[in-house]
This record gives structure tokens, sequence and C-alpha cells, in this order.
């Protein structure tokens, strides 16, 4: 439906004042994607398409209307201001507040950065904006400035530095040098030259092989300079950044400057020469013991999927917190728990996750499921590190919050949440599936959604085991019996007995990889139907996003169809991590390709899951008891030849190898704890050590 909106552009100081404009809006506005300037045709929320946008300290007409024709286009409203004093920035801010009953946006350049940021921490308990994002801030202006606060919790080890040599150095079509230190990492770049330096750096190159400097968009650039020195120490390339501030993301500290990802440098003919003795990358990391993990295969290309995604989480780990990326730089549930599943496959360092699972508790995100995913955050802490404080100090908020059980219907004890986030959800709820909304392929959305009361059904057996931890044996009683009548209630409400699988939401026909998924990880899916589900899964395609890509995996090798999982996983198209290292990607991606959400980042640890479920599903390896007291070793070779698979745990490394020979099959475990072993439906309980199962 075509609406015909009036964009009014205001301004104050010494811009000519603009001609008011009527543009037809054709679209929605994701308010993520808002500020990298693309469209997306997905959120329905009436109130993001009145957003307004501010656009502080531009002197220059042409440049403002430039910066601002992207919003305009789409229906925002848009506030043209060439003002840097604190008093007038304020002013705007709580005048628009009123007059749309929104916080606006906020687009700031140049000097204003400093005032506007002022405004932004002095005044936050006004939330006078709902975004900031500083372009091309003066010297000494970080991330630092946008944050309402520092950072309250962080990994001890955050920030750890490594001094990365150039890969190569070479001369591309423009004359220029670029110089590629082989993979991104978060940091700056620094050179030892006596002249001045001139250069840029990015995460991603143009088919020119030059540093691809992309408009509105959330894939990393920046031109990067240093004076003159001496040329005897090596001295820091300033970045000019855009930085982004949403809320409580993370901050870095001032001592360390600003810091973006990138992998290359790109050096203008007559600056100066680079070599592989005058420029260094300086990489921030959280410094894991990657001995305790690894994995090798006769299938190269998973090899390479289980390296992308190990290198991911060294690397994006660097602020000693799970962080969704750096477009917003700081934890969600969701991408939480991704990570930390994958971060548990290649460390028993269990740091940064205790970090994140007591930074979420009181900084939650708004997803219906995202809040839900705090129980299975706590849960899995303690299941991998033996360790149940966060239980304790959790607990009361994981019951009467997180579970989310004031949407609970007396009729069936199924959650009633009222559907999609955008389109009438109940209040304190915001139903997603799965994210982003392309991702959803056409999920049915109704007041009694599945994937949320498969969340639900979950989050019940784990907080059973959780209170039976902590000593709340009535309380685990109560949750089991929940948990039994959630089971009855989700087959009554979902399960199509015709077709043998699960639709939607109550009263829906379109069934999803989200609802089958979902199901089978969480146990609701009876024996008797659980090979259908399977094999409908198993015939789909990637229908989903790399998130939930999490559970259909898992889901694929629950069901007896691992080859199809590496099949996926390994898969020569866009919608797979071999696709996200044929782009040129060296940290996995926020979703799979650029067509799929327009302001996609190229460091996202949500982009882990296949790390994980190698250990986890292929190699088998996870706790049965908390801490890896006694071990399930259950691996599935997945149609594999031979692999050998190193995974870490409380203990110690469990070793598992695999191999197809003339005479069938030969799997050697190794375990530093009591195990039980289950492979090709034989169980086998083993001590400590090394046995041929």
């Amino acid at each position: 439906m075509r609406k015909t909106i009036l964009v009014w552009v205001a301004l104050a100081g010494a811009v000519p004042a603009f001609a008011q404009t009527v543009m037809d809006f054709t679209g929605d506005w994701d308010l993520n994607s808002s500020v990298s300037g693309h469209v997306t045709e997905i959120i329905t929320q009436t109130k993001v398409r009145h957003l307004p946008v501010v656009f502080a300290g531009d002197r220059d007409e042409a440049a403002a209307r430039a910066r601002a024709k992207p919003f305009m286009e789409v229906g925002h409203p848009v506030y043209i201001m060439d003002s840097c004093r604190e008093e007038d920035i304020l002013a705007l801010a709580r005048k628009l507040k009123g007059r749309y009953d929104l916080k606006p946006k906020l687009e700031v350049t140049g000097p204003a950065c400093f005032p506007a940021a002022a405004v932004y921490r002095k005044y936050r308990s006004e939330e006078l904006f709902t975004w900031v994002h500083a372009v091309d801030a003066p010297d000494g202006f970080t991330s630092e400035d946008l944050t309402y606060e520092p950072t309250p919790m962080r990994a001890s080890k955050a920030f750890a530095r490594r001094f990365v040599r150039p890969a190569s150095i070479a001369k591309n079509a423009a004359g220029n040098w670029l110089v590629d230190f082989g993979r991104a990492a978060f940091g700056w770049v620094e050179a030892r030259t006596p002249s001045a330096v001139r250069a840029v750096a990015g995460e991603k190159l143009t088919d020119a092989k030059s540093v691809d400097v992309i408009p509105f968009s959330a894939i990393r650039s920046a031109s990067a300079c240093a004076a003159a020195t001496d040329g005897a120490d090596f001295k820091r390339l300033v970045f000019k950044t855009e930085i982004y501030s949403r809320g409580r993301c993370l901050s870095i500290p001032r001592e360390l400057g600003e810091v973006m990802p990138m992998r290359y440098l790109e050096v203008p003919a007559g600056s100066f020469e680079p070599t592989a003795e005058n420029v260094r990358m300086v990489a921030l990391e959280y410094p894991f013991d990657e001995g305790e993990s690894g994995f090798v295969s006769d299938n190269r290309l998973l090899d390479d999927v289980y390296g992308l995604c190990k290198y991911t989480l060294r690397a994006c780990t660097f602020g000693g917190l799970y962080i969704d990326g750096d477009r917003e730089r700081l934890p969600y549930e969701a991408d939480a728990w991704v990570t930390q599943l994958s971060n548990h496959a290649m460390s028993s360092d269990y740091e940064v996750s205790r970090v994140t699972c007591d930074y979420l508790m009181p900084y939650p995100t708004w997803p219906t499921e995202y809040r839900q995913i705090s129980v299975l955050l706590n849960w899995t802490y303690w299941m991998w590190s033996g360790r149940d404080d966060l239980l304790r100090k959790h607990y009361a908020q994981l019951k009467d919050e997180k579970l989310m059980e004031r949407f609970r219907r007396e009729s069936d004890g199924l959650l009633e949440t009222g559907g999609e986030m955008s389109r009438g959800a109940y209040e304190g709820a915001a139903d997603i599936a799965d994210w982003p909304p392309p991702e959803r392929f056409d999920f049915e959305f109704r007041k009694v959604n599945a994937v949320v009361n498969a969340y639900y059904y979950i989050g019940l057996n784990e907080m059973a085991e959780i209170a039976a931890q902590i000593g709340k044996s009535e309380d685990a009683d109560a949750f089991r019996a929940r948990a039994r009548r959630v089971r009855d209630s989700f087959q009554k409400a979902f399960f199509d007995a015709k077709r043998g699988i699960y639709v939607d939401g109550e009263g829906a026909t379109h069934a999803s990889i989200h609802a089958n998924a979902i199901a089978v990880v969480a146990g609701l899916v009876p024996e008797k139907s659980l090979k259908g589900v399977g094999d409908w899964l198993a015939a789909r395609e990637m229908e989903c996003s790399v998130y939930f890509a999490q559970h259909f995996l898992e889901a694929l090798f629950r069901t007896g169809h691992g080859a199809r999982a590496v099949a996926l996983m390994t898969a020569d198209n866009d919608r797979s991590w071999v696709g996200m290292l044929k782009a040129g990607a060296t940290l996995t991606k926020e979703s799979w390709n650029e067509g799929v959400k327009a302001n996609i980042d190229w460091n996202h640890t949500w982009g882990t899951a296949a790390i994980n479920v190698i250990a986890r599903c292929l190699a088998g390896v996870t706790p049965a008891t908390p801490g890896f007291g006694k071990i399930r070793i259950a691996p599935d070779p997945a149609g594999l030849g031979s692999f050998d698979a190193k995974v870490p745990t409380a203990k110690g490394p469990v070793s598992v190898r695999y191999a197809r020979t003339g005479g069938g099959e030969r799997l050697v475990v190794t375990t530093p704890a009591p195990a039980t072993v289950v492979f090709r439906g034989k169980t086998s309980e083993v001590a400590v050590g090394k046995h041929e199962v």
C-alpha cells in the first residue's frame, strides 16, 4: 500500500532553508538498517516510518543533502542543523521527542560530535536519542564518548594485543600499495616511516583490489593517517571511523583509542612504501588457548569452516564480552548463546561466558525468545564449567521473569505472547522466530507461537535441573509438572497429523524449519514422529538465518541426518560458511549474504554455530554431569571417511578419532573423566584414558 508522507526539513544556523519535500513511501524501514541507509520491506512498525533523524554539524548544504537523502526517500522527517552548541542539540532533541512521541536518531559529524555526545551522556534519564552515529569524528573522539557509561563488566584478559605482520604486499590496478594482513581483526595499524602516512583501512576489497569504501554500510572502512616522525619507532595510524552507539554498547578504554575490524591497508603511491618490517597490525583479542581444541577430517571444506569459526571466536571476544558484532557492539541473548556454545567448543576458559551471562540479566534485550534464552545461557555455563554461582545469583530473576510465565495460558499451559513483534504482540513480548525477517521464510505468526513454546519447554526442564541443584526441590517438581503439560499441549496445538510435521502457530497452516527443528532440539517430538520430521527437515535447504542454523543443524544430527548437515555447512553457495569464505570473509558474517540483510557486518559470532555442532554433534562430546564430572561421547561421522577431533572440557580435552577402514570402522576416544560412549547403537562405560570402541 503506497502512502504519501510529508518530509519536514528544519534548519538551524547558517545553512540555507530547504524546501519542504513530498515523497511517495513504498516500503517500511528497518530500525537497524536505517543507520546504514538501506531500505527493507520487512518491518511494519507504524512508528518507525515517522522516526525523526537529526543531521548535525554539516555547514555545506550539498553534503547535508547527500547524507540526508536515503532517509528522506523513505519517509523519515529529517532535520539539518550546523550548530555545534550543546544547548541547541539538547533543545531540538527535546522538541522532536515531544512532537513525535519518539526519540530521534542523531547523525552527527565533525566538531559537533563532542557536544552531541555530551548531551547523549548527561541527559540519559530523558532518553533523548534512539541512536547516535558519529561520522568523520575529530581526533580524540572514540566510542567511549558514545556510551552511557563504561561497560560495567568484562573478562579480565580482555584487549590482549598481538602484532601481525603483513601476509602479502602488492600494487593494485590503481598503482597503490595493498597490504593484506591475512585475516581481519579488531585493532589498528602502525607504521615506521619518517614521512607522513595517509592510507585507507578496511575489511573488504573491490574487484579492482582496492579497499571497498561502501557508503551507508556496516562493512567497515576508514581513512588512516599519521604525522611525520623520525621513523625510528612505530607510530599509530589514527582511524577516521564511523562510530555508533545504541544504548549500552561495549566501550573501548580511552587509552586504547578507537578500534575497528580490518584486514587491508591501502597506501597511495607517494605516501610511503610499506614492507614487512615497517608496517604491522595491532590485533586486539581474547587470549584463548587454541591448543585445547582442533578438528581435521577428510573433508577440507569442513576443516576450513571449523577454522573460520574458531578464529572468529578468538578475534570477536576481544572486549571480554560476547558482543553481537561491530555495528552495535553490545550483547544480545541469542547471539551470546550461540557464541557461548561455540566458545565452549574451542576453549575451557569460561570467563567470557560467565561475564556475559551476568551482564545480560540486568541489561536484557527485547525479543520474547531472547529473554527466554537467558535460562539456556545460565544452564549452559553451569553444565560446561561446573560452577553454580550464577544459578544461585540469578535464580529468582530466571524464575520470575525470564521464563515469560506471565503469558502462560491457564487452559493448556502454553505461552500466549501475541504474535509478531510489529503486529500486535502483547505488551512485554516481541516474538521474532528468526532474524533478520527475510530468513523466516513465510513463518506464520499466531498469538500462540511454536518457537516461543519450544523455548519455554526447554526453559522449564532446565529450570527444574537448576532448582534441584540449588536445593529448591518443590520448585523443581513444579517445573517438571509444567513441562509435562506443555509437552502434551504442544502436540495438540502444533502437530499436523496428516503431514506428520509441526505448524508455526496455533491455527496456522504453514510449517517451517523453525517450528520443526526447535521441536526436535527441545525433545518435543515423540519417537514415532521423529523419522518423519527428520526426513522433512533433511529435504529443506538452508531456509533460516545463520543464528537459527544452530537449531537446524543440530536437529538434522538428532534425526540421523548428520551427512545432510555437513553438506549444508559446506555447500558451494551464498547460504553457507563456504559462501562466507568465498566472499572474502575471515570472520563469520551476521547474515548469509548482503541480499538478506542490507546492513550486514562481517564480524558476528552468532555465525559460529558450525564449530559447536562439530564438537557437540559430530564428535559428540557433551557434559553428562555438570563440569564434565562424567562425559557423554556420542560421535556421528556424518558421512566422513575420517576425522580427528579435540574437544575441551573442564576436566581436560577429549580426543575422538574415527576412520573407515577396509574391514569396517575404527573409533578411538581418550577421555579425562569417566565417560559413556555411544556409537552405532552400542553403549560403553569407560574410565579415564584411551579406549578403542
